[in-house]
């Protein structure tokens, strides 16, 4: 698995509002990935990881992959969605694991998003992975792992599944004002 982001900040972090980490559709490619679509009757899903992927409302869709990782510290990246021979493919997300040995003030984004679905019959990619752990966490931004919206045109194709986000204080019990 390739982009993952691994940073380690000894001392403490403060990311200020504007500020981001993105490694949104850094995942795996369209079709690829453990929890990529099983193909059965031809595209139109979404890709698992957290979650699994959606599938289109008609019966032409491929089944769903298998969720995978772990819940407590994720790391993979997210799997992408079924691909239409000539259409786009839609990648998973990447993967962040930050380490801050004391406070994080996060009043940015960090995401790791799956991306949308772009023309008919290609599913969404899954979202990543955000990983954090620090001594207290502060803020009042945002950290998702969102999968990649489906095709609503005629419910042609399902969504990405959702990715993973654990956060662990070393140091304290609150989340501060964070959006997750």
């Amino acid at each position: 698995e390739a982009s993952r982001l691994r940073v380690q900040v000894d001392g403490n972090l403060t990311m200020e509002a504007g500020s981001a980490i993105h490694v949104d559709g850094l995942g795996y490619a369209g079709e690829y990935g453990p929890g990529k679509p099983i193909p059965t009757a031809g595209y139109r899903t979404g890709g698992s990881y957290g979650g699994m992927g959606g599938k289109t409302d008609n019966s032409s869709g491929d089944d769903p992959g298998p969720t995978y990782g772990s819940i407590v510290s994720p790391t993979n990246i997210g799997s992408g969605g079924s691909w239409f021979e000539g259409g786009f493919r839609q990648n998973g997300g990447g993967a962040v694991f930050l380490t801050v040995g004391g406070t994080a003030q996060i009043d940015g984004a960090i995401t790791a998003n799956g991306t949308n679905t772009f023309g008919q019959a290609n599913g969404g990619g899954s979202g990543g992975s955000v990983y954090l752990r620090a001594g207290s966490l502060s803020g009042s931004g945002t950290i998702r792992a969102n999968g990649g919206a489906g095709n609503t045109v005629n419910a042609d194709s399902g969504g990405g599944g959702g990715g993973r986000v654990a956060v662990v204080l070393t140091g304290s019990s609150t989340f501060g004002s964070m959006t997750f």
